[in-house]
């Protein structure tokens, strides 16, 4: 994505909220996978999400991300499989948390009991997120020219 010179660009930490498939046919396991974005544009704008949507908001984020091969699009709402990553919204859990920067917050991935409490609720409360409201894709022109939009 060619971007005028004075933006700046970030870092953006996304978890993906998915079932990781057995080999046996049990019932899969949730986790969250964590995945690093560099080269992302991170605008906090509350001007510009009044104009755009009629509603006012002090913590409007939109997210310019450059396309990558290992994007999966879940635009059509079919499931994704866990390979690469994606922009989810959905229900509170099951949607992708973004975070500006490095986020080196892990989540487990085996068997843990209460898993929501101490991983979960733990995440929302020491780290600053957002979660998408909307995504756009903006896959026009050549490769090197598509982006995501995400709005949160």
């Amino acid at each position: 994505m060619n971007l005028p010179r004075a933006t700046a660009k970030t870092t953006v930490t996304i978890y993906n909220y998915l079932k990781r498939p057995t080999n046996d046919n049990e019932e899969g396991r949730f986790f969250y996978k964590r995945t690093v974005l560099t080269d992302c544009i991170w605008q906090q704008d509350s001007y510009e999400h009044f104009k755009n949507t009629g509603t006012p908001s002090l913590d409007a984020v939109k997210l310019l991300i450059p396309f990558s091969s290992e994007y999966a699009s879940t635009m059509d709402d079919e499931e994704w499989p866990g390979n690469g990553w994606t922009i989810q919204m959905g229900p509170e859990l099951m949607g992708t948390y973004i975070v500006k920067g490095e986020c080196d917050f892990d989540f487990p991935d085996e068997e843990v009991e209460d898993y929501f409490h101490k991983y979960v609720m733990a995440f929302e409360r020491e780290i600053s997120y957002r979660r998408p409201n909307e995504v756009i894709e903006h896959f026009v022109g050549s490769r090197n020219m598509w982006y995501l939009e995400v709005r949160c």
